[in-house]
């Protein structure tokens, strides 16, 4: 399953969209998604987390509704985690650190759909999972 997008309001000058033009190497114009839309896009499937440019994979992200996610690291270690809206940012925490919220600003451009951390202004590739990737090196299912 790919993930596919609809056009969204453009990004407009913010420190954020600074961060999304500096970093981001694109030839079209990107575009924010609110966070109703990026979980409109993203709920209920697996997608691939990679940082941009170097597309190392980061984890594996499995969006079980619009509240509740599991991620599994590149290294093979697994949590549970929450989702919730912060303004403008998608937030998930996780039971492994729960004081720790990672707010994601969500856009997408003609090659697809990114986040760009709040906080560090990483940016990452969001992509449909294609492989089963690394098993959880815990049970998460009690």
């Amino acid at each position: 399953m790919s993930v596919t997008l609809a056009p969204r309001l453009s990004l407009v000058g913010s420190v954020a969209g600074l961060i999304l033009l500096c970093t981001v190497p694109t030839a079209g114009a990107q575009t924010r998604l609110t966070p109703k839309a990026f979980l409109d896009e993203v709920v209920g499937q697996r997608v691939e987390m990679r940082i941009v440019p170097s597309l190392r994979l980061v984890g594996v992200e499995t969006i079980l509704s619009r509240s509740r996610t599991l991620w599994r690291r590149s290294n093979g270690s697994c949590t549970r985690g929450t989702i919730s809206v912060r303004a403008a940012a998608i937030c998930f925490t996780y039971e492994d650190g729960p004081d720790i919220a990672h707010c994601w600003l969500p856009f997408e451009d003609a090659k697809g759909l990114y986040v760009v951390s709040t906080t560090t202004g990483e940016v990452q590739r969001i992509r449909s999972a294609t492989d089963d990737g690394p098993a959880c090196t815990q049970d998460l299912t009690s």
